[in-house]
């Protein structure tokens, strides 16, 4: 009996020392794969450890290799690159036969489809090493837009299409430089950088919103300066980045605040077509009642959202949806709206 009760007491210990071997043997495995540079190894053998073995103490250490793994492999951003990448060089393909003062249908229909495949093949190019994160692809968005701003502000401001013989040719080829020039160079600057989604969304919507602010007080005061504008909206937006390193605002709440804006611009709009009906409205009274009633939307909704979280949580932002609406204004200083969706 006790030779059995022995044998007994000896392959339970063999038994309890598998696992740790197994254990070890896998992270082992895994690390091995690391210097191979084969992380999809890697992140098998480390997954197979956490999940059969939790107790063991290498459990945490591959843990720690997974979250990695899943910060290097966030790709959330990846369709509104290629989106953004097919828009931005089929309107630069379509722009050049203007050049060239083509009117054919066929050479316009040839230049678009040009202008798509080389969106998607960039888009390949520049996703094929590096993973594209929702925070990444929102940089070089920005980016792109406060570039392009700039840009027309400059050109209307020196009157770019009045300087040259071919003005608007010039023009046109202007933009097609700022707009592709902002979108590779933002992407191989930021790629390899630390960045904050909240923080990017908390600079471009107010820049987008300062330049509204411009607009609104240059129709109160029936005229404006371009350079004015293209300065105040760069201050605005150089200075909210060290305003959003105090407040730590979260993107909810940011796009709250937007709403909130939106909808007090809508409500200025319904109040001059009463007032309009009853009393004449000078440019003072018409855009002053717009301005304010984005600024009070604004300010109710910063009051309203005052208990969200100031910071969001780690989300895989590839499993959510959510929409986002800025001001915008085209060229012709026209008022509009855009409208981000994640899908």
């Amino acid at each position: 009996m006790k030779k059995i009760s022995l044998v007994l007491f000896f392959l339970l210990l063999i038994f309890s020392a598998l696992p740790a071997e197994d254990a070890i043997s896998l992270y082992i495995e895994g690390l091995e794969s690391l210097t191979e540079d084969n992380n999809e190894s890697a992140e098998f053998y480390f997954k197979n450890l956490v999940e059969n073995h939790p107790e063991s103490p290498y459990s945490f250490k591959a843990q720690n290799y997974l979250n990695k793994f899943s910060i290097e492999n966030d790709n959330s951003g990846l369709v509104r690159l290629y989106f953004n990448n097919m828009l931005a060089l089929s309107y630069s393909a379509c722009t050049l036969p203007l050049l060239f003062d083509s009117d054919n249908n066929l050479v316009y229909g040839f230049a678009g489809l040009a202008g798509l495949g080389l969106g998607a093949f960039s888009s390949y190019m520049m996703s094929k090493n590096n993973s594209i994160s929702s925070s990444l692809e929102w940089w070089v968005t920005s980016s792109e837009i406060v570039a392009f701003g700039n840009y027309l502000y400059l050109s209307s401001g020196i009157g770019l299409a009045q300087l040259f013989k071919s003005g608007e040719k010039v023009d046109f080829l202007g933009r097609v430089a700022v707009i592709n020039s902002s979108l590779f160079g933002s992407f191989y600057y930021f790629k390899d950088k630390e960045f904050s989604k909240d923080k990017c969304l908390f600079g471009l919507q107010s820049y987008l919103w300062a330049n509204y602010y411009y607009f609104m007080v240059s129709g109160m005061l029936e005229g404006g300066n371009e350079f004015a504008g293209m300065l105040w909206s760069d201050a605005v937006y150089a200075g909210s980045f060290p305003l959003w390193d105090k407040l730590q605002w979260s993107s909810t709440r940011t796009n709250f605040i937007t709403v909130g804006g939106m909808g007090g611009i809508l409500a200025g709009g319904f109040t001059t077509l009463i007032l309009g009906n009853l009393i004449e409205l000078n440019n003072l009274e018409f855009f002053g009642i717009f301005c304010a009633g984005a600024l009070a939307g604004q300010i109710t909704a910063v009051l309203l959202t005052k208990n969200i979280p100031d910071k969001n949580e780690e989300v895989n932002m590839g499993k959510t949806n959510s929409i986002s609406v800025f001001p915008v204004f085209t060229a012709n200083k026209e008022l509009g709206v855009s409208i981000h969706c994640y899908l």
